[in-house]
Parts: C-alpha cells; structure tokens; sequence
C-alpha cells in the first residue's frame, strides 16, 4: 500500500509511467553479446518502388512499412536463422513474424504490435494491416493492452521483473500463450524495427530487449540529403542510417552477414529479389513434382 501511494502520488509518480517502469525491471546490466551491422542506404530505388506501390494499390507506404517488408522476405528461407530458443535448443519457424516499436501518450511510452506472416504478404497488405495495428495501440485497444498496462503500472519493479522475465519464457521458450496476461506464444516475432527517424535521430543502435529474444532489430534513422558518389559520380541523394542488432545465440558473424547482405539486396531492388526466391522455389519443387509423376506412372 506505501509502495501504491509514494509511486502513484508522490513527487516521483509522473516519471514512473509504464515504460519506465517496464525498462527498470526487463533490463540487467550489459552481459549478452551482440552482433551490431551499420549502413548508410541510399533510398532512391526503395523510394521508387514504394512509389510504384501507392500509384497501383493507392494505399500510402511509409519507410518503416518497406523495411519491415523487405527483412521479412529476406529471412523466409532461412530456417537456421528464423527461429526461437527452448530448453537450450534451436527450433525453426516455419513464418516471419515482425513486430514494431510504436510510441504512446506523445512519447511517454511504448508499446509493440506484432505482425504475423509478415514474408507472405504483399507490401500494401503489410501497410494497410500496420496502420490497423498502431491505431488499436493508441486507443488501447490492441489484444491484451489493458491487461498488460494495469500490470506494469500497479506492481513494483522488483517483482515486475521476475514477472516480465517468466512471460517471456513462457512465451517464448516454451512456446504457450498466457491468456489472462493477454501474452500470446512468440509475441515478438523473429524481428523488431524501431523508427528512431521519427524522433528526428538520424543514427542510433539499439539492444534487443531480453525479454522480447527476437533473433534481429532494426533500427532506422531519419532520412536526410546527402552528396554520395554514383558511378564516380558525386550526386543528392537521400539516405537514411539503419542498424542490425543481432542475437549472437542464433547465429555467428559470417550467418549474420549473408543475412544483411540478402536484407540490403531487398531494399534496393525487391522486384528482382521476389523473381530470384519464386524461381529458387519452383526449381526446389520440380524434383518433388517429376518423383510424383514417376510414381503415379509406376502405379
């Protein structure tokens, strides 16, 4: 009861707001290697198929909704990255789910929405079904919000952080919902993108949340005009700095770069990406399909 009135009515109670609250209890200090990757993306291929996208959907495409997009697509046949962690061992997803940082109440705090799915989906699907997600955030409405928000606001830090810890593994590592919490199995999803150019940061590296254990983060940066070189060239282009946050349990440094590579190749030219993966796919089939034909004639 003192803990309630001193927290919720004290002269300390206005800072003590979800967010804060929830980065008290889920963080230790730094003990868990990272793999950290930084660019400069040069947007003018990007911006050319978002563009493409609108003019043929009519639907509005935001950088956050591009990026989210292409990491999907760029993990979806990697089995041995798009994954969890249970009981010390290694367990494929067979779908990328892609989850996003959206910020509340102005900034005050913090939520995450996940999408599910996420690499079978076109990227107007991916906008359209993005913006009803946020929308449901800032009017509390997303699954288990409510439940989740009376939990980190009314119960101390010190017992908010076992808590937070057991739903993750719950979640997680064990692969079960928890419905009176409002916490559903992999939460998360393989992957967490974080716009920070929305806060005007125009480069920020960001950890992946412990009790989140997504495999990989991105954070992007705010876009802004630079001179680059093009071809010996010295042109305008506009640039934004993004960053991969990787969990060194998942993967080692060299998985971790034909991850990026195979990220930044989407960014830059999705079209010729989704064409290489559909005929990797039906080269990966014909065997299967020539077998069943034998087969049937043997019959």
């Amino acid at each position: 009861i003192l803990y309630i009135i001193f927290t919720q009515f004290g002269t300390s109670s206005k800072y003590n707001n979800v967010a804060k609250k929830t980065n008290i209890a889920g963080w230790n200090g730094p003990n868990d290697p990272h793999i950290l990757v930084a660019w400069e993306w040069d947007m003018e291929k990007g911006e050319a198929y978002m563009k493409k996208i609108e003019e043929k959907t009519g639907t509005h495409i935001t950088i956050t909704q591009y990026v989210g997009f292409c990491v999907a697509r760029a993990i979806h046949n990697m089995p041995d990255f798009n994954g969890r962690l249970g009981f010390g061992n290694y367990y494929s997803r067979e779908r990328v789910d892609v989850s996003y940082l959206v910020t509340l109440n102005g900034g005050r705090d913090q939520t995450i929405v996940n999408m599910e799915n996420s690499d079978i989906k076109s990227l107007d699907q991916i906008a359209k079904e993005l913006n009803e997600l946020v929308h449901k955030a800032n009017t509390n409405k997303y699954p288990g919000q409510k439940t989740r928000g009376f939990l980190l606001s009314f119960v101390p830090t010190f017992l908010l952080e076992p808590i937070l810890f057991l739903i993750g593994y719950i979640t997680t590592n064990l692969y079960c919902s928890i419905p009176f919490l409002g916490a559903r199995k992999n939460e998360f999803g393989t992957c967490l993108i974080y716009n920070v150019g929305l806060l005007g940061i125009e480069h920020a590296y960001a950890p992946i949340p412990p009790t989140a254990n997504p495999v990989l983060l991105v954070t992007i940066g705010m876009a802004v005009k630079k001179a680059v070189v093009v071809q010996d060239e010295i042109k305008i282009r506009k640039t934004v700095n993004m960053t991969l946050s990787l969990d060194h349990r998942y993967t080692d440094g060299a998985r971790a770069m034909v991850t990026y590579k195979k990220f930044v190749q989407y960014l830059n030219d999705p079209e010729g990406m989704i064409a290489l993966d559909e005929a990797a796919l039906k080269a990966a089939e014909a065997p299967k399909a020539t077998n069943e034909i034998h087969q049937m004639k043997f019959t």
